[in-house]
């Protein structure tokens, strides 16, 4: 059976350089599902933080307040507050994504876990690989009006294409795709995306 997954916020005070990490990161931790304490966290358990951006535990220091050394996974720098901790899975049900945007968790940072989760699985052993695409918008990309990706679709129905605070995107009214293109001329993301604005497009390939 695969670990159990968290389903909580981490509300983070702080955080210093140092530890037997990157950072020590300081904050409470409350688990949605009322399943768990913050003394169930413990070493290999990730957390995103308000930016996407994730980061590893490598050591519980304490846990009221929840104090973390922790490994930035993606360079990121220190985390920004709030953030969201799982327990990875050797599956990819009950994927671990926050319930209560109230909690400061944003649908972005929602769907961007859940692409994160599914990047690279093959679902339920079905072969379907899902494939996950972050851009950040360019002015080259504005000027073609379209984006290029990773793979080609291989189920056009598979495609969701997700906006940094936006709603969400529909396929023929804001896009189309086209081949191993999402493309937008003359369609709502023509209007919509600026350079600087983060796209996540996830499909099976």
């Amino acid at each position: 059976m695969p670990a159990p997954l968290f389903n909580g916020r981490y509300l983070i005070f702080g955080s210093v350089v140092g530890g037997t990490a990157d950072f020590i990161v300081n904050g409470l931790f409350t688990d949605e599902t009322s399943t768990f304490i913050a003394a169930n966290v413990s070493a290999g358990d990730k957390f995103y933080d308000a930016r996407g951006k994730k980061f590893t535990i490598i050591f519980v220091n304490t846990t009221s307040p929840l104090n973390c050394d922790v490994g930035d996974d993606e360079a990121a720098g220190a985390p920004v507050n709030p953030g969201s901790i799982y327990r990875p899975s050797d599956t990819v049900t009950g994927i671990p994504l926050p319930t209560r945007e109230a909690n400061g968790i944003t649908e972005f940072l929602k769907l961007h876990m859940l692409h994160h989760a599914l990047d690279g699985a093959d679902v339920g052993g079905s072969g379907v690989i899902w494939q996950r695409d972050t851009f950040a918008i360019a002015s080259g990309d504005l000027i073609a009006e379209k984006l290029t990706l990773t793979a080609t679709p291989a189920d056009a129905d598979s495609v969701r294409v997700d906006v940094a605070g936006a709603a969400d995107q529909i396929e023929g009214d804001d896009y189309i795709i086209s081949g191993n293109e999402i493309q937008w001329t003359g369609l709502g993301l023509a209007s919509l995306l600026s350079v600087g604005n983060r796209v996540e497009i996830s499909y099976n390939r």
